[in-house]
Parts: C-alpha cells; sequence; structure tokens
C-alpha cells in the first residue's frame, strides 16, 4: 500500500483516497445505526401512546354509556361529582393514587363497575406504568362533563372530555 523510504511510509494520492473513504464509510455506518436507533425509540413512544389515545377514548365511551342508560346517574358508574380528578382503579385500592397521575394524595375511584354492567371487557392500565389495581389513568367528572387522562404519556399530553 505505502512506499518505504527510510523509516517512514509514504502514502501515494491513490492511498489517501482509500483511506479517505473507508474513513468516510464508517462514519456514515455509525451514523446510520445512530438513527435507525433513534427511530426505534420514537416509534416505541407513538406505540405506547396510540393505545393510550385508544384506552381514553374506550374509557370515555363507556362512562358515557353507562350514565346514559342509567339516566344520568353517574354514582351507578363508578363518578364522583365533586371537582376531584381521581385515578381510576380496580378494586377498593386506596393508596398509591398518586404516584403516576397528579391527584390529590390517594384520591382513587373504582371503575370496576363498569367491568361489572359489561360497559367494559376489562379496565384499560397503562402499557407501561400500571401496577395492582392501579391503571395509571385518570377521571373526573365535573357538572356532567367527563374528562379522562392518560397519566403516563411519553411526549404530549393525552387527554380526552365529553
Amino acid at each position: 500500500m505505502g512506499v518505504e523510504k527510510g523509516n517512514r511510509t509514504r502514502f501515494s494520492a491513490k492511498d489517501d483516497i482509500v483511506i479517505f473513504f473507508v474513513v468516510l464509510t464508517s462514519i456514515l455506518i455509525f451514523i446510520s445505526i445512530f438513527t435507525a436507533a433513534l427511530r426505534f425509540e420514537q416509534r416505541r413512544m407513538d406505540r405506547n401512546n396510540q393505545k393510550r389515545w385508544s384506552d381514553v377514548n374506550y374509557y370515555l365511551t363507556a362512562i358515557h354509556e353507562c350514565v346514559s342508560e342509567n339516566d344520568g346517574d353517574a354514582s351507578a358508574c363508578g363518578l364522583i361529582d365533586d371537582g376531584t380528578t381521581y385515578e381510576i382503579v380496580n378494586g377498593a385500592t386506596r393508596t398509591g393514587c398518586d404516584a403516576v397521575c397528579s391527584v390529590v394524595a390517594d384520591e382513587c375511584v373504582d371503575m370496576s363497575a363498569l367491568v361489572a354492567q359489561n360497559y367494559l371487557d376489562s379496565l384499560p392500565a397503562e402499557p407501561l406504568t400500571s401496577a395492582d389495581d392501579h391503571t395509571s389513568y385518570s377521571v373526573s367528572y365535573i357538572n356532567g362533563v367527563v374528562t379522562v387522562e392518560a397519566c403516563a404519556a411519553e411526549s404530549e399530553i393525552i387527554k380526552v372530555s365529553r
């Protein structure tokens, strides 16, 4: 590849061009791998957020059907009309409701009535952070307006109201 002259190796112009292209190719390969890794992370976040959007709309539809079929009685569906935001839980869980959701300390609401009354097959739960009977979704019911939010959404706010 090089021509030896004394103790030093000299490269010809052709050798310099080959070395340049080898280094350039290595850099381009590194950049493409790095870019692919970033796109993977973005796709993962998008996929999780897509499930969250689906879940909040699923909750909202079930709640509205339940309230409608119970002649406007929101309490029959597990809702409390007091202006407070609650984490949706399954069962009598009353602790840890402020771990993921921004709710007043340990404000939980049992929405298992939606499952018992066949409005939901099961309570949808957050794809990454839910634990035990916690869903990591919150609900508020204020003057007939229901708001459901995904508490652990990534890179966007996922919140719907009707």
